[in-house]
């Protein structure tokens, strides 16, 4: 058993009882506080009697110190929600945080990079929505995603920072979530959801990353754009999200395409620029009054059910989780880092469905049936 994770562990695990080290000592039966700081710290080793002791004390299974593929307290999720229940909230980030650890283990295991590249953004609850659009145009800039951001944001946020994007089935009305497991970073987001929307998501998300020690996002936010009753760090991420899809640019060429009509209608202009930019009606709509093309009383008067758009029949969502991911749980598989049956479990998945996942990637599928 790895002795750094059981000592890490036994510190989350007192902290999250609430109990500090004079108490655990009383409660294991030590002499005095010193001894828990020296397990804790690694200068002690703890027995196996006292392992045992301490799963009945902190009421968990012994694996909860040793498994590797187990995350206890030590993943921080924040997640986008529209009228979903707490309780399942919790209950898929249960199987998220799985997802996670299993990534976080293989890799180690293989020798590849667990810490992110997120840059830190010096914004603060004060800044104003303007420095969080700047910002967000800056790094559009910064990692070149072109005319049209929302259909490179993915790959740059894989390729140049090293976080983890999962497309998730997940339960309806959750919108995806941004997650933090030591230095590595995911974005959770729903495919089943419109690819403006999965686009806006992560924008939102890498904002809260970027952000997450300043500005901590709340555990569970209300998906809405624009609310004047969400925390002030949501209605940044939104006007991050704003700037780094919709440059001032990129939005002028596009604007030169496709100027304003005369006249009182502009709902047809409007879908006309998200559609070029792939994203929504509403988020296209607030962009061309931050930008001075629109005036802002004329927006409110625009219904934003008339700005919903059309998609295509034919768009598919995205293969579930990533090529990355599922070539890393390949790799565990094929060099026998865990069973068939373990891998089916932590993915929350049947071996049939395990199966179907390698080959919707078109991968070797690495067991028999």
């Amino acid at each position: 058993m790895d002795a750094s994770r059981i000592r890490r562990r036994i510190a989350t695990l007192r902290e999250r009882a609430g109990m500090n080290q004079v108490d655990l000592a009383r409660a294991l039966g030590v002499k005095d506080r010193q001894i828990i700081s020296n397990i804790e710290t690694g200068e002690r080793k703890v027995s196996a009697d006292e392992l045992v002791r301490l799963a009945d004390i902190f009421d968990v299974e012994l694996s909860a110190f040793s498994d590797p593929y187990r995350v206890v307290d030590e993943a921080s999720f924040s997640w986008r929600r529209n009228e979903v229940p707490e309780q399942t909230i919790q209950e898929f980030e249960n199987q998220a945080a799985s997802w996670l650890a299993l990534y976080r283990h293989l890799s180690r295991t293989a020798g590849e990079p667990v810490n992110s590249l997120v840059p830190k953004l010096d914004l603060t609850e004060k800044s104003s929505f303007e420095d969080a659009a700047s910002e967000g145009e800056s790094i559009a800039a910064q990692f070149d995603l072109g005319a049209v951001p929302a259909l490179s944001l993915e790959q740059a946020l894989d390729e140049k920072l090293n976080v983890l994007v999962l497309q998730i089935d997940a339960p309806d009305g959750i919108s995806g979530a941004a997650c933090r497991l030591g230095g590595l970073n995911f974005v959770l987001v729903n495919r089943s959801e419109s690819p403006a929307r999965r686009a806006f998501n992560l924008a939102h998300e890498l904002f809260h990353l970027a952000t997450w020690d300043q500005m901590p996002p709340a555990h569970i936010e209300n998906v809405r754009l624009r609310a004047n009753g969400n925390p002030r760090p949501e209605q940044l991420a939104n006007a991050f999200a704003s700037g780094l899809l919709m440059p001032r640019k990129p939005m002028e060429a596009l604007i030169n395409q496709h100027p304003k009509p005369e006249g009182a209608e502009h709902i047809a202009w409007i879908r006309t620029l998200a559609n070029a930019m792939g994203v929504s009606g509403q988020a296209m709509k607030w962009r061309l009054v931050d930008l001075g093309y629109l005036p802002r009383a004329q927006a409110k008067r625009i219904d934003d059910e008339n700005l919903r758009l059309n998609h295509d029949a034919n768009t598919h969502d995205p293969l579930p989780f990533s090529p990355r991911f599922v070539e890393r749980l390949r790799w565990g598989l094929e060099h026998g880092r865990l069973t068939v049956r373990r891998a089916a479990g932590l993915m929350g998945m049947t071996i049939d469905q395990l199966q179907s996942l390698f080959e919707a990637h078109d991968m070797p599928v690495p067991f028999g049936l």
